[in-house]
């Protein structure tokens, strides 16, 4: 599922949930893990968006929309319930007891509605990974939000339609969105097409600076932070404000 999901950066995903070197981000980890680092790695696959979303496509003989179900009753066979509601797992014998360390504060990061499925969902994740005090998911998701965010603005700024506009956010050679560094370059040098959104673009590319050394999708890219007071030095939450603001202004005119 892990090479499925997440074919090309699977290793950065294990290394920012489990904190581990990149040279140990292979699949021969997995054995190795014990019951708790197993589940939050389980437990980050489970509400990966596209899982819970699945396609109806057959790989090799089997049916990807079945793969989650099938998870979570591999799980039970074994003595542990995945709680969908609560988005954390019990143990069947006895007493139920977290089988994760309890969350820590319950807060959010990120108190916005984008009324959008995909962002919505996306929050709710960081949110999580800010609650369970995974602050290097809280990082590595943010910017997943961000980086998605910026390309959804482009896209509705510049059609793709239109001569020379698919190139400011997508690469048609190799089928690929143009990397984080790219997108953000781009949208700056184009701060004046946005008119009165222009200051609007700029203070978020200031608030966005400390994602954009090596932000290439690449795990070292990361910057590993320790604790609460880290995160907050990147105003996480007012990054997405101005961009949830920036990407409605666009949406609500075109």
């Amino acid at each position: 599922m892990y090479q499925h999901y997440y074919p090309n950066n699977f290793k950065e995903v294990l290394i920012s949930l489990l904190g581990i070197d990149e040279e140990d981000a292979n699949l021969t980890i997995f054995p190795k893990l014990n019951l708790e680092e197993g589940l939050i790695v389980i437990k980050d696959l489970l509400e990966n968006y596209e899982i819970k979303h699945p396609d109806n496509w057959n790989y090799f003989g089997d049916y990807v929309k079945y793969w989650r179900p099938q998870l979570i009753e591999y799980l039970q066979d074994n003595g542990i319930i995945y709680n969908e509601n609560e988005k954390n797992f019990s143990s069947t014998s006895g007493e139920p007891t977290s089988l994760i360390v309890p969350i820590g504060q319950s807060s959010n990061l990120i108190d916005l509605d984008f009324n959008d499925v995909f962002y919505n969902e996306l929050c709710d994740e960081i949110n999580k990974a800010y609650q369970m005090k995974l602050f290097t998911s809280v990082m590595l998701l943010s910017r997943k939000l961000f980086e998605n965010l910026i390309i959804e603005i482009l896209r509705m700024k510049y059609p793709h339609n239109k001569p020379g506009n698919l190139e400011i956010y997508y690469l048609v050679k190799d089928r690929k969105f143009q990397n984080f560094t790219i997108l953000l370059m781009n949208i700056e040098e184009r701060k004046s097409d946005f008119t009165v959104d222009e200051q609007l673009i700029t203070e978020v590319i200031s608030l966005i600076k400390p994602f954009r050394k090596g932000a290439n999708a690449n795990a070292h890219s990361i910057i590993i932070v320790s604790d609460e007071n880290d995160i907050s030095e990147f105003d996480i939450p007012r990054i997405s404000a101005l961009l949830l603001r920036l990407y409605s202004n666009i949406k609500n005119n075109i």
